[in-house]
């Protein structure tokens, strides 16, 4: 799981809380600093040298380069078989260990994709409002079944997707650019030959006014464009 941090240090704490309830030993995590002027860091260490946690751990201090920038350097720095990134203010629930790593081990599969919930209130995170981008996939399909609904949705989301590691070889995000999901996850997608649902939320999504989704610029939006 790459963990990408950028000034977060009132949410890493709970984002890695959820990582240390729900991944085993078989699991790493690669945590990508970028640039963060805040107490990111020292909160990231005080996490890692008092609390009890058991997947393996990497972290990495990087001068700013956007969220494509730590995401790249996260992809070059796992070593897993599977991909999965998470952002410093979100969160993963329990469905990630009592399903998502058994489908991962006993399922053949390139990409897992799986819902999400959008919260502000950490107190006020209700399972009963999670609704599904797609309301009639559950299980394995062929990515060329179901290439043309995913690609009619846009949602190029990481952070709801495990993806096979191998896929993303020779595919990395531009730099410093706004929208740099929406540049490259389509390039992982046409890449992969299969896709498995699972029509529960799996992370929750935070949503406050200091994140970048929260602030529209021109230059997003002629980064868009070009």
């Amino acid at each position: 799981i790459i963990c990408r941090s950028y000034n977060g240090e009132k949410y890493i704490f709970s984002a890695l809380n959820s990582l240390a309830n729900t991944l085993n030993n078989r699991c790493e995590v690669v945590i990508v600093d970028n640039g963060s002027t805040d107490n990111t860091i020292s909160t990231v260490k005080n996490f890692l040298g008092t609390q009890k946690y058991s997947f393996k751990c990497k972290l990495i201090e990087q001068e700013n380069s956007g969220p494509g920038g730590s995401s790249n350097s996260g992809l070059e720095n796992a070593s897993g078989k599977f991909i999965g990134f998470l952002d410093c203010d979100d969160m993963y629930f329990d469905i990630f260990k009592s399903k998502i790593l058994n489908i991962l081990s006993n399922e053949q599969i390139d990409i897992l994709e799986y819902g999400f919930l959008v919260f502000s209130d950490p107190k006020k995170i209700y399972k009963k409002n999670f609704k599904s981008l797609y309301k009639n996939f559950n299980g394995k399909y062929l990515t060329k079944d179901v290439l043309d609904i995913i690609f009619a949705r846009t949602n190029w989301y990481p952070f709801t997707r495990i993806f096979k590691r191998e896929l993303w070889e020779n595919v990395r995000f531009p730099l410093n650019k706004a929208y740099e999901d929406d540049m490259t996850l389509y390039k992982v997608f046409l890449k992969s030959n299969n896709i498995y649902f699972l029509n529960e939320p799996a992370i929750a999504y935070r949503n406050h006014s200091s994140s970048i989704t929260a602030k529209h610029t021109s230059k997003q939006l002629f980064d868009l464009i070009n």
